[in-house]
């Protein structure tokens, strides 16, 4: 579902720090299939869970992007137990598709969620004692794709010229890809994470700061020197 490429960062950079307007869809590749029904008949109603009436969901899709309405359905259709999944992807495609206010949004739930568990505070600790007590999760992803969904975020931020906000997305994405669910805390070596937070630090005007992790991302991978 993710793919993140040493190019699209080096794209960012070379863009310098006004970056609104950046192409930030990059080199992923994001497809899904609604349920098992074919594309064209998403809306079908035979294709719905019972509780669920056509009449609201295409009342709730009525102002959605024409582009996004598979994606939309999808998640009004499943709900909480893949919220964190569905949101990503719908991400994602917002992003393709240059619905930026959409992806900001979607991106913005993911992360709502994800931090309810994995914030690394005694809030979320409680909360994470409870949600591996339970019989049937609701996915939250693994480290790699939480951390992916704050570096989506944090390229939107950069696209609107927000680095302090983009600052903080890369720095949760380092986080995020380092504990796992069962509070294994594993060295950060995320040189992609790195290297935009360094970027962000650069286009706020703190060079030291920059300096710092842009070392500290060429440490993890030379590719970024």
């Amino acid at each position: 579902m993710w793919k993140l490429s040493v190019s699209m960062i080096a794209m960012a950079a070379a863009a310098g720090c006004a970056t609104s307007g950046m192409d930030i869809g990059g080199n992923y590749q994001a497809t899904s299939e609604f349920s098992q029904c074919a594309p064209v008949n998403w809306l079908d109603a035979s294709c719905l869970p019972a509780d669920i009436q056509l009449a609201d969901l295409e009342a709730y899709l009525a102002a959605k992007p024409e582009d996004l309405k598979k994606h939309y359905a999808r998640l009004y259709i499943e709900g909480e137990r893949n919220a964190v999944l569905n949101y990503n992807r719908l991400g994602l495609v917002a992003i393709e598709k240059g619905h930026l206010e959409d992806a900001e949004w979607a991106f913005d739930q993911s992360i709502a969620l994800i931090d309810a568990i994995y914030a690394g505070d005694e809030k979320a600790k409680a909360a994470k004692s409870k949600f591996r007590a339970e019989s049937v999760k609701d996915f939250k992803g693994e480290p790699y794709e939480r951390a992916l969904a704050y570096y989506y975020r944090g390229l939107l931020h950069l696209a609107a010229n927000e680095f302090d906000n983009a600052h903080a997305a890369f720095k949760a994405a380092e986080y995020q890809d380092s504990v796992s669910e069962e509070d294994e805390t594993f060295a950060s070596d995320f040189a992609a994470m790195n290297y935009l937070a360094g970027w962000s630090s650069w286009c706020m005007g703190d060079k030291s700061k920059a300096s710092e992790e842009f070392a500290l991302a060429q440490k993890h991978s030379s590719a970024l020197a």
